[in-house]
């Protein structure tokens, strides 16, 4: 059904631009320059047009091949974000390396490593959120205190996700980037970009809040005797 109501829709858009060009060549032959101006915006829809119609057939040979499991070319999204710290990386590291730091950074209700699964590259990561939504990755690449790449291992019909965290020492300490590369077999919408780039920011922001929280406790206290 809702193809037929698509296919009806785009024949009632051609006849309208046909239409419209009958109707400006007929004013250009009446020597009216109003059929200038007619031609012109029915060159300008074409143009507006044209991508859309590409657009939305790619995503349904996109998702019928998907579907399919064959080969097709996904959408790419990219998003990262970038913070310093006046701490070393390898404190940065102990920090954000263990599954369990996604409670207190991303929300999640409970995080652990995947039982099995070795440390470092191959180690398999599980968060379940509060509404018991459970997603895992995979550590795919790591050099320790310096960099990880993991992979999102999610339904066939869910954005892949791969993540790269990259550690670089500095003069006052270090710097954290994260870069989320995300794709899908059709482009994802505005709010779920939007979204993708909020929780890298969020991420590294709150990464430099649980450093100071940790140096904070770490100050030693002195009390005075009478």
């Amino acid at each position: 059904m809702k193809r037929a109501v698509e296919v009806y829709a785009f024949i009632l858009q051609i006849a309208g631009f046909f239409a419209l060009g009958l109707y400006g060549v007929s004013q250009l032959q009446r020597q009216d320059p109003r059929g200038v101006v007619v031609l012109a915006l029915l060159a300008c829809g074409i143009m507006l047009t044209l991508p859309y119609v590409w657009a939305h057939h790619r995503r349904g040979r996109n998702t019928q091949r998907f579907l399919a499991g064959k080969p097709f070319r996904p959408h790419t999204f990219h998003s990262s974000a970038t913070a310093e710290y006046k701490h070393a990386p390898e404190t940065v590291w102990e920090l954000i390396r263990p599954a369990q730091v996604a409670v207190l950074i991303e929300g999640a209700a409970q995080a652990f490593k995947v039982p099995g699964t070795p440390e470092g590259e191959g180690e398999r990561q599980c968060f379940i959120s509060g509404d018991g939504q459970v997603s895992c990755v995979e550590v795919v690449k790591e050099v320790p205190y310096r960099s990880a790449v993991t992979r999102s291992i999610c339904s066939p019909l869910q954005p892949s996700v791969q993540t790269t965290y990259i550690l670089e020492p500095s003069t006052t300490g270090c710097k954290l980037t994260m870069e989320t590369v995300v794709e899908s077999p059709v482009a994802l919408a505005i709010a779920q970009r939007q979204a993708f780039r909020a929780h890298n920011e969020s991420f590294v922001e709150k990464v430099g809040h649980l450093l100071d929280r940790q140096s904070v406790q770490e100050v030693p206290t002195t009390s005075s005797g009478g």
